[in-house]
């Protein structure tokens, strides 16, 4: 079992993190009851308060649960316990748009091609509705980038995959603040060229043609910003 003794700074913070640790690496299985609030704190060399806080903060990353009598037991590592994990950093982050781009080709070039195969007649229909509210709100750049952002979340959602659409969940603030910032520079001219592009190809199941597409939209919008910025 990996506990060492901590130092006397941010003591609640280094038990958290050592536990959380045990959870993730499976030193205590699913289900499984870890040692009492005593034990923890005579192997950390720590007050019960401490191991108390420690624990509250993996009770609500849904890492543990907490049986009133019974103790604490180790509760099934999901999806969404690592999502809010990471939502933190996610919101302290100051990416550059270059960055918010390679992120996004990496995500959305990666997943259209399937988001392509799996596509269902409702899905295509969204994704017109959406890129008709991009035209009439194409004088709004604030709607404009919303309705953009809502086209490329319908994309994602279409792979129908829980741990990307819950990681574009995530980041979609910063996927705004980034269209936002280009749209404002360059118009709404690129976006709603490939947008209708990228639609046609996904009714025509093409996915070598969406990806394509989409890896050109990305990069042409970024390309003309930084040419004019």
């Amino acid at each position: 079992m990996g506990i060492e003794p901590v130092k006397k700074i941010n003591v609640s913070e280094q038990v958290y993190e050592q536990l959380k640790e045990n959870l993730i690496d499976g030193t205590w299985s699913t289900r499984e009851k870890i040692p009492s609030e005593n034990v923890l704190a005579n192997m950390f060399h720590v007050s019960r308060v401490t191991v108390r806080q420690a624990l509250s903060k993996l009770v609500a990353l849904g890492l543990i649960e907490t049986r009133l009598g019974e103790g604490n037991f180790v509760k099934e590592i999901t999806i969404e316990s690592y999502m809010k994990e990471m939502m933190p950093y996610v919101r302290q982050g100051n990416e550059s748009i270059a960055e918010v781009l390679e992120f996004r080709l990496m995500l959305e070039v990666g997943a259209i091609e399937k988001a392509c195969m799996k596509a269902q007649k409702e899905d295509i229909e969204h994704l017109k509705s959406s890129l008709a509210r991009m035209v009439e709100s194409q004088n709004d750049y604030q709607r404009y980038t919303q309705e953009d952002l809502h086209f490329h979340m319908i994309l994602t959602k279409m792979v129908n995959n829980s741990m990307l659409t819950q990681v574009s969940y995530i980041v979609r603030n910063k996927i705004k603040d980034t269209i936002f910032s280009i749209t404002k520079e360059i118009g709404v001219e690129n976006g709603l060229l490939y947008h209708g592009k990228i639609i046609e190809a996904i009714q025509e199941k093409d996915g070598e043609l969406a990806k394509s597409l989409m890896k050109e939209h990305l990069m042409e919008s970024v390309q003309e910003y930084m040419k004019r910025s």
